[in-house]
């Protein structure tokens, strides 16, 4: 029993130097420059006394998190109850543990399964952060995109449909989430700053889109337009498409979020457009031209009276598709100078 103890305390010593308060909600990392991509999500974090660094000054983005570090970190973001948790029974997590006031209350609520070990010291993966995010902040919604490695019909579907309706995590251009994959600090940080505060998360399209429309760039697609880019260049990187078909633009290569287009069914057809179908609900006609300023041309199309936003991006049109000037864009087209 004591070799059992000493070790639960030489662990428990790892656990709070990553997650308790060391420093003040003011501090900046040393790995962690307010240029970086996920600073104000971490600093948002820190400010709630969610999480903070290590003693050495570092946040250690890229630590992975395990099953225990995610609780504390949940119980303190719903700001539960700790001090009266029950029995409930863990092999591997005695009562008198430091960790089980925090897992106690998480898993009482339903937001942890009930089971006879509680595994803390497991990686936690992307699926069982969605699991837990949709139970902790009781997410619902459905994402209008594909999600082809998550199982319908499964409670890891609906968690994940939710969180990606909601923002929370992104699915990528080939329709993955890629549940396996265990997550790290930075990502944990960034998902659960999104579940507590909306405003962290992030519209499909950014300030400098027409800029990077210029280099023929969208946001989501991995494959820039580049007019010598083949059909054959396309499958090397992305693998097979989940359809291919002539549609509006050329012979379309269909992946997920992302649609790349080319003269004709050939391997070495070369590149005509790119489509990417932003799945984003808050991206109306009116918050695009909020964003990146006003069209060159506005207005509903006389042939099938969609919506139709047209930018100039140099060598590049961008054209951006709803179904009235109200709803969201669900396409946004960017098309090379051959047609």
């Amino acid at each position: 029993m004591k070799k059992f103890l000493c070790s639960f305390g030489l662990a428990i010593l790892m656990i709070i130097s990553s997650v308790s308060m060391e420093a003040s909600a003011a501090t900046r990392f040393k790995d962690v420059p307010s240029s970086y991509w996920a600073y104000k999500e971490i600093e948002y974090l820190v400010n709630k006394e969610v999480i903070n660094g290590y003693k050495d000054g570092t946040f250690r983005l890229h630590g992975q998190v395990t099953r225990a570090q995610a609780a504390i970190m949940l119980a303190r973001a719903l700001e539960l109850e700790t001090s009266h948790a029950p029995d409930l029974g863990f092999t591997d997590l005695p009562k008198s543990h430091y960790l089980y006031k925090y897992v106690a209350p998480l898993v009482e609520k339903g937001i942890f399964a009930k089971a006879k070990k509680f595994n803390p010291y497991n990686q936690m993966s992307r699926a069982e952060m969605a699991l837990v995010m949709k139970r902790a902040f009781k997410l619902s919604g459905t994402y209008t995109g594909a999600i082809y490695d998550v199982p319908e019909n499964t409670a890891l579907s609906s968690a994940v449909h939710a969180l990606a309706a909601n923002k929370i995590t992104t699915i990528d251009e080939r329709g993955q989430f890629k549940p396996s994959i265990p997550l790290t600090r930075v990502q944990f940080s960034v998902f659960l700053a999104r579940a507590m505060e909306p405003k962290y998360r992030p519209l499909a399209i950014k300030s400098d889109f027409l800029k990077k429309a210029q280099q023929g760039i969208l946001p989501g697609c991995s494959i820039p337009f580049n007019k010598t880019t083949t059909i054959a260049d396309v499958h090397k990187k992305l693998g097979k498409p989940k359809k291919q078909d002539y549609y509006e633009g050329g012979y379309g290569q269909y992946y997920g979020n992302c649609a790349y287009f080319f003269h004709d069914k050939m391997l070495d057809s070369k590149m005509t457009g790119i489509k990417y179908y932003p799945n984003d609900a808050d991206l109306t006609p009116a918050r695009v031209k909020q964003v990146i300023g006003q069209p060159t041309d506005e207005g509903e199309s006389e042939m099938d009276k969609r919506w139709l936003l047209h930018y100039d991006a140099g060598q590049y049109s961008i054209l951006m598709y709803a179904d009235s000037s109200k709803s969201r864009i669900y396409t946004i087209f960017l098309k090379g100078s051959s047609l």
